[in-house]
């Protein structure tokens, strides 16, 4: 509980403190429904949705709901919340704010951190551009958890998306995904562990696409598995 209230308590500072006119700016905001059945023979749906509340100012969310690896039961799930805001007007990084939701008992995690939005660094904006290319990383250097004392350098995060033969098929054909690196401080060797997804989509009509996706996970006892579904992506 106490890590809910630290992350929704930074909302309403980050809300008002803020000082250009955010009357008038360009939003990108979706929600995107995928349904999934995973090789492992887990069933999976999951919920992305984003937000902006201001040009500096967004909220990001990812929602997996699906069948527990170890009971097979559709009653396990993890969720991620992310506040970003902008460090300035014109600048790539964001302070981040990023909350971690898992089924069980004391599985909460809230880390803090900055990230990279690759796409948008002036230098390299005209580059990704022809690539189609968008893409972040973020690095969490303090988390919080409620069943030990605070974490330094956590974790980092990597998420990409490319659209593919844009000019044959416009706004048809993608791959995207991410990469979770998990750093084990404490290990005499400096270790980590990875939970990484690639997905690739084919948009077949309007909103609906035809998904593949290949997904790794060190924590689960089947760590490889392919999932095949649907995707319904609708920009708001």
């Amino acid at each position: 509980m106490r890590i809910i209230v630290l992350f929704f308590f930074f909302i309403p500072l980050l809300l008002f403190g803020q000082k250009e006119d955010s009357t008038q700016f360009e939003k990108f905001q979706f929600i995107d429904l995928n349904g999934y059945y995973d090789t492992r023979e887990l069933r999976v749906f999951t919920l992305n949705a984003k937000i902006d509340f201001s040009p500096r100012f967004s909220y990001f969310t990812v929602s997996n709901f699906f069948s527990d690896p170890f009971k097979r039961d559709m009653n396990a799930y993890y969720m991620e919340h992310h506040l970003f805001f902008r460090i300035t007007p014109n600048s790539p990084l964001d302070l981040t704010q990023y909350w971690i939701s898992i089924s069980g008992p004391k599985n909460d995690h809230l880390r803090y951190g900055i990230r990279w939005r690759m796409h948008d660094t002036q230098k390299f904006r005209s580059f990704f551009k022809r690539l189609n290319f968008s893409g972040t990383m973020g690095l969490y250097p303090l988390s919080f958890c409620e069943i030990h004392d605070p974490e330094f350098l956590g974790q980092a995060q990597y998420v990409y998306r490319i659209k593919i033969l844009d000019r044959l098929l416009p706004n048809r054909l993608y791959i995207g995904g991410f990469a979770n690196q998990y750093f084990d401080i404490q290990a005499a060797d400096f270790d980590f562990s990875w939970v990484t997804e690639h997905q690739l989509g084919f948009r077949f009509w309007k909103g609906l696409h035809a998904v593949m996706e290949y997904r790794f996970n060190e924590f689960w006892p089947d760590q490889k598995g392919w999932g095949f579904g649907l995707e319904y992506f609708h920009q708001l």
